[in-house]
């Protein structure tokens, strides 16, 4: 049974740091569209027309790069996959074995996020600390702790 306990978490881990990390892209978005408007601004107030122009276009291309990825619907898709996982964990001690593999297997059919490669890593990292394993943990490249830093 602790096999499957460490797969329900680490499921519920995955999609809570692929939630985090879409809110934290659409975050960092609206902090650059906002400085973007705000020196765009200040540089036509003082007339400088090349850099309004400059601030102006990124002021477009952080907008494009919001619609295109739309980080909020993927956010909110990672939670609500999160929430099939969830929905096991208040009655996993009245489940036998059968009953939880096959709770767990459902989830797993319902749930249709691509997470990361790097977030499964962070992931299966925390579940084994904090479920007193921390000798099976994977050494993290320097690109997974960047983004472990951002989810």
């Amino acid at each position: 049974m602790n096999d499957l306990l460490f797969d329900l978490r680490y499921a519920t881990r995955v999609l809570e740091l692929q939630a985090r990390f879409w809110r934290r892209l659409e975050a960092t978005i609206k902090i650059f569209s906002f400085l973007s408007v705000t020196a765009a601004f200040g540089a036509i107030v003082s007339s400088h027309h090349v850099l309004t122009l400059i601030f102006g276009f990124l002021l477009a291309l952080m907008q494009a790069v919001e619609f295109v990825l739309s980080p909020s619907s993927h956010a909110l898709e990672a939670k609500e996959s999160g929430k099939l996982y969830k929905d096991i964990r208040p009655s996993n001690a009245q489940m036998n074995r059968e009953l939880f593999e096959q709770a767990l297997f459902d989830a797993r059919n319902k749930d249709d996020v691509t997470v990361f490669d790097s977030l499964r890593y962070i992931a299966y990292n925390d579940v084994a600390n904090e479920m007193g394993h921390p000798e099976e943990a994977f050494v993290l490249t320097k690109w997974q702790r960047l983004v472990s830093l951002f989810a």
